[in-house]
């Protein structure tokens, strides 16, 4: 289980190596703006360094990885912090320290740098370790000059124990595709393995505030780098934060190993709120980006499944409060999961005892009225007889990753249907379906052209389902539509929507949410928002369809 993968990319120094020669220096680290000139370190005599380099070591005393030197200027160290000399055989000279690399290599990049021919970092190194074994470590060198003293300081993060944990993984498995973080599978494992060797574990699970707004300011691949510069933020984390994963969408996962799993849970997300203050993204803006959380530790015997929803029970709880940002899970907030966990099982029940239903909403044109499609509804019939609709277990179906088995049960259902609603309404009919994000893959398209629905469907999806793997998505869907299917936005104007996306999206049809229709006679301005939407569909091309009409109003 790892936080991310800091040395992927970038050329690893060993004795076989050389120093890179022109690598782009990181902009988030103070170290790695302008050039040796633009950094150089104004420092007093050599007891004044001491002093400053002290402050320097206390200020990075919480972070456990970091190490700071003060060489001169033929590489002899005059100062290292404590955190250096605790994990490090420090020497004379910190070539001294280098693994398989010789003193005029490391002379050779010193020179470079007090030139400004070569970046100040970051540099990949492997050194000595006072226990025998070595450290990978991630480098950053400035020049200081002073009148009496002139020479480096090298700030460096041991990076040893989160690359031997990415090691361990597949990547291409339990990574996901856009982050590099876990998978929730992967993080799941993670959680039940944990819990095999340790008492006391807690789980986090995060949602960013607002990111549909800066999917609207910054565009799809703003979104992505978005949310690409958070995870890496994660990085900083103290190391009792032994996995973190992206759950989907805008939602993250983080584990703890610790005696005091709450209180390191807390102090952590009080770090990770000042992380993401003044996040740099590739287009060299700034922003502000927060959250909401919801954490749960381990009581006794608690399973790994359990701790996760008693962490989203939190976060929903956090979703709801106007004051708290993160809220531990307590007794007695689990009401909502003695829900789910009936609705799962009703689910399965349905799924096994072929207790699913699907109910056929006709779609009517307002020029003839006529009917242009059917909307095919899931239903469940209890053991009772009575119907449990969507709002009842669709929550626990996405929650326990069931929805796509709900979804392909009811083509199968539709599929066998189709003649008979041919027959009633005519042989040009279409059938709206609606679609998980995790079935926008091309699986999908070979079902439908396997089963003969392709010609005969509308594929709906919502705009949040097209963040998790946009770039699958939308390959799925523009194959889907070359085989003759159309593509339905549902619930537009409620999720993530912007000209931009619509504009890049293979989308048919505009679906406008229920919540407009149902107020816009009510208020004006919601019925001037309608009226946009309708007027942008004609602009683009695209059908219009409006969701809970119930009135001839």
């Amino acid at each position: 289980a790892a936080k991310g993968c800091p040395g992927r990319g970038r050329p690893l120094w060993s004795s076989a190596g050389r120093w890179p020669v022109a690598h782009r220096a990181r902009t988030d680290s103070p170290a790695g703006r302008g050039n040796a000139q633009d950094h150089a370190c104004r420092v007093g005599p050599r007891s004044t360094c001491r002093r400053r380099l002290s402050r320097l070591d206390a200020t990075h005393r919480a972070d456990r990885t970091q190490l700071v030197f003060v060489l001169d200027l033929q590489g002899a160290i005059v100062y290292s912090s404590p955190r250096a000399q605790q994990r490090l055989a420090v020497g004379h000279t910190f070539s001294d320290l280098l693994i398989g690399a010789r003193a005029a290599e490391f002379s050779g990049l010193l020179t470079g740098v007090l030139a400004g021919a070569v970046p100040l970092g970051p540099y990949d190194m492997r050194l000595h370790a006072t226990d025998g074994s070595e450290r990978e470590v991630e480098a950053y060198l400035r020049v200081v000059k002073e009148v009496s003293f002139e020479g480096f300081v090298v700030t460096g993060t041991d990076v040893t124990d989160t690359r031997r944990l990415v090691e361990r993984l597949d990547l291409s498995h339990q990574h996901d595709e856009l982050t590099g973080l876990l998978t929730v599978e992967a993080f799941a494992q993670e959680v039940d393995d944990r819990l095999r060797t340790h008492n006391r574990i807690g789980v986090a699970a995060l949602d960013l505030n607002d990111l549909g707004v800066w999917n609207e300011t910054l565009g799809r691949d703003g979104g992505d780098a978005l949310l690409q510069a958070v995870a890496n933020r994660f990085d900083a984390l103290p190391p009792e934060i032994v996995a973190v994963a992206r759950l989907g969408g805008d939602r993250f996962g983080m584990l703890v190993v610790d005696d005091f799993p709450g209180q390191t849970i807390e102090r952590a997300l009080d770090r990770f709120t000042v992380a993401l203050h003044g996040l740099l993204l590739p287009n060299d803006s700034e922003v502000d980006v927060s959250f909401l959380a919801g954490y749960s530790v381990t009581p006794p015997a608690v399973s790994a499944q359990r701790l996760m929803d008693q962490a989203d029970v939190a976060l929903r709880r956090a979703r709801g409060s106007r004051n708290a940002a993160v809220v531990p899970y307590r007794a007695g907030m689990n009401d909502d999961l003695v829900r789910r966990l009936t609705s799962e099982q009703r689910i399965r029940e349905a799924l096994t005892g072929d207790r699913l239903e699907v109910h056929y909403q006709p779609v009517v044109s307002l020029q003839d009225g006529s009917v242009n499609a059917l909307e095919a509804l899931a239903r469940i019939r209890g053991v009772d007889g009575a119907l449990l609709f969507p709002g009842e277990f669709m929550a626990a179906a996405e929650h326990r990753g069931l929805v796509v088995d709900l979804d392909r049960e009811v083509r199968r259902i539709v599929g066998r249907d189709w003649d008979t609603l041919a027959d009633a309404t005519g042989p040009d009919l279409r059938v709206t379906i609606n679609v998980h994000e995790m079935e926008l893959t091309p699986g999908l398209v070979t079902e439908l052209l396997d089963s003969g629905l392709a010609q005969r469907v509308v594929v709906e999806v919502t705009e949040a389902a097209l963040l998790t793997r946009p770039q699958e998505a939308v390959t799925a869907l523009n194959t889907f539509r070359a085989a003759g299917g159309l593509v339905a936005i549902d619930d537009f104007g409620t999720g993530y929507s912007s000209l931009s996306q619509i504009l890049a999206l293979p989308c048919d049809i505009l679906k406008i949410d229920r919540s407009f229709i149902s107020q816009m006679s009510a208020e004006d301005r919601t019925m001037s928002l309608v009226r946009a939407i309708v007027q942008l569909g004609h602009d683009l091309r695209l059908s219009t369809v409006a969701e809970g009409v119930e009135t001839a109003e």
